[in-house]
């Protein structure tokens, strides 16, 4: 008798559950993978926040120059109008993190109503240093001393400028490196170096 009056019950639930267990499906899917990217939003912040009151902060802030908006976006590998892609965001973080210009790096999308915003967080590094090396062997001494900018002019160029002295000749050279220089693929290195023995020309694409 008790399995006359269940059996009919399991039958008339069965369609709920089964339309129960479809809607749960669909809700799985996250709503970002079906989302367009309606804007792409950049914060850019300097080495120091603007609000330190230290003297020594104030002063590298107005010495360094912020990483150009341009420069940044050219290592998003999404665009507006573009569906949203988790795995693009997270190349596009480890492309900024590559060019070792920035001390923090932050992507976030954001649903809205419209569409997917991306919210792009950068936070510059002090680029400028010093280069510095020593060694004397056998009473030879070997010297070289430099300066080094890896984000010159907030491009995350490399410039250089080195004096270099061995037993064999002193060197004045100077370097510049330019990553995704042309058509967002191809860089660009030049090197020069007048040396007491002659002079020495290098490019390289």
């Amino acid at each position: 008798m008790r399995f006359r009056l269940v059996l009919p019950l399991l039958v008339a639930c069965l369609p709920a559950v089964l339309s129960a267990q479809t809607a749960a499906d669909v809700d799985s899917v996250p709503a970002t993978s079906r989302a367009v990217i309606r804007a792409i939003r950049l914060e850019r912040r300097d080495i120091f926040d603007p609000n330190e009151r230290h003297w020594l902060a104030r002063l590298a802030n107005a010495l360094h120059i912020e990483t150009r908006a341009p420069t940044i976006r050219r290592e998003l590998l999404f665009r507006v109008g573009e569906p949203y892609d988790s795995a693009r965001e997270a190349e596009s973080e480890r492309n900024l993190r590559s060019l070792g210009v920035f001390r923090r790096v932050e992507i976030d999308s954001v649903q809205t109503d419209t569409g997917v915003v991306m919210k792009v967080l950068t936070r510059d590094g002090w680029s400028t240093r010093m280069d510095w090396r020593f060694r004397s062997t056998g009473g030879d001494i070997e010297f070289t001393i430099g300066l080094v900018e890896d984000n010159l002019l907030g491009t995350a160029s490399s410039a250089s400028v080195r004096y270099q002295k061995t037993p064999d000749r002193s060197t004045v050279g100077l370097g510049f490196r330019r990553p995704r220089l042309f058509f967002g693929q191809i860089g660009l290195a030049l090197a020069y170096e007048d040396r007491s023995d002659g002079r020495l020309n290098a490019a390289a694409l």
